[in-house]
């Protein structure tokens, strides 16, 4: 590349494939999102071969799929699937394989040469997390329903992504020039726990690479999170109950209000529910309140949900889009919460199990 990532524009992309296992008649899928909109492409195999082309404005991560349409197909059990992760860069990647496009080496690029590297050396516990992912996705209505093993799933879960993250951060600390270390801190810096750790690496990396429009777009996350972090003022806002009726955040000033993010179809949520509701139970006569919000776009799913997990508080829905609550308070997943105190000043973040209950036996007993 002759200029700086940072000075790129709308610049064509090509990817060409060469993957032995493909035959005539077989279709590639090609899915991305860029500028918040996602993006499919189709190509039909002939010899063995694919191409696709196109025009970018950033790098951006991309996911191409042999007879699998992304957006509409629904993965078989026990059919595996045939995916290959790759960036969109200017210029032209090659794609060969012996056999399958999930064994394919890409050539032509240097984003994608560091990306091959990073793949390489989470591979192992990668491919743990995808054999995980895969038995739930393929769960009996029984095993869902078996909170052990749940449970069980969750705890490999952590351990595979605490392994993943450190394999990452490492990989961030010894290539502070590679557009990969950023896009790896660009996504951890949505995850609470590794706030701290990608502020003190983002400042190591080339300048370059920060005034991309991916880094700037870091720069701008850090600094929603400083206004959003534990001694800040919440930020107010207004939306609408079940009834149609608004309600404001500041409506709830002179109470200890949990700010509570979360959605219907959200799992996780949903098993989060019984201990805010015991927390609430306990602590609603004491000034204590929470305030729902939620991210459906369905809302007699929403409203279902909050009558079968026997909700008590007040709860808001979320439809405003761009500028939605959750983006003004830095929410990249759910569920989500914030404690505010009666003057409206955030005096904690991210309460979940009985840590809420204990955090507020520790303020309400004073």
């Amino acid at each position: 590349m002759l200029c700086p990532i940072a000075l790129i524009a709308q610049q064509s992309f090509s990817i060409k494939g060469k993957v032995q296992q493909l035959k005539k008649g077989d279709k590639v899928y090609l899915y991305y999102t860029m500028n918040k909109q996602k993006i499919l492409d189709s190509t039909a195999v002939e010899s063995n071969s694919f191409e696709f082309k196109g025009n970018i404005s950033e790098p951006v991560e991309a996911g191409l799929y042999t007879n699998f349409n992304p957006l509409r197909d629904k993965r078989k059990k026990d059919v595996p699937l045939d995916e290959f992760s790759l960036f969109l860069e200017p210029g032209q990647t090659e794609l060969s394989s012996a056999d399958s496009l999930k064994n394919a080496i890409s050539r032509g690029g240097t984003i994608n040469a560091d990306y091959g590297t990073l793949k390489e050396v989470t591979k192992a516990v990668s491919k743990k997390q995808m054999a995980l992912i895969n038995r739930y996705a393929y769960f009996t209505p029984e095993e869902l329903n078996n909170q052990i093993l749940i449970n069980q799933l969750i705890i490999e879960n952590n351990q595979n992504m605490r392994e993943l993250r450190k394999l990452q951060l490492s990989y961030v600390k010894e290539n502070f020039d590679s557009y990969i270390s950023l896009h790896v801190l660009s996504q951890l810096i949505r995850e609470p726990a590794y706030e701290d750790t990608v502020k003190a690496l983002f400042v190591t990396l080339k300048p370059d690479l920060k005034e991309t429009p991916l880094g700037r777009s870091v720069v701008d996350y850090i600094e929603l999170l400083e206004n959003v972090t534990i001694g800040a003022t919440a930020k107010d806002f207004e939306l609408v109950n079940p009834h149609g009726k608004t309600i404001k955040l500041s409506d709830f000033k002179g109470k200890y209000v949990l700010l509570d993010f979360w959605a219907s179809w959200c799992s996780p949520c949903r098993k989060e529910n019984p201990a805010v509701l015991a927390a609430y139970q306990k602590y609603k006569d004491r000034g204590f309140t929470v305030l729902g919000v939620s991210a459906d776009t369905d809302k007699k799913a929403w409203i279902k949900a909050i009558a079968d997990d026997k909700l008590q508080w007040e709860q808001l829905i979320d439809q405003t889009g761009d500028s939605s609550v959750a983006d003004k308070y830095g929410i990249a997943s759910i569920p989500a919460n914030f404690l505010i105190d009666p003057k409206g000043i955030i005096l904690a973040k991210g309460l979940r199990g009985d840590k809420l209950e204990k955090k507020l036996e520790e303020i309400l007993n004073r």
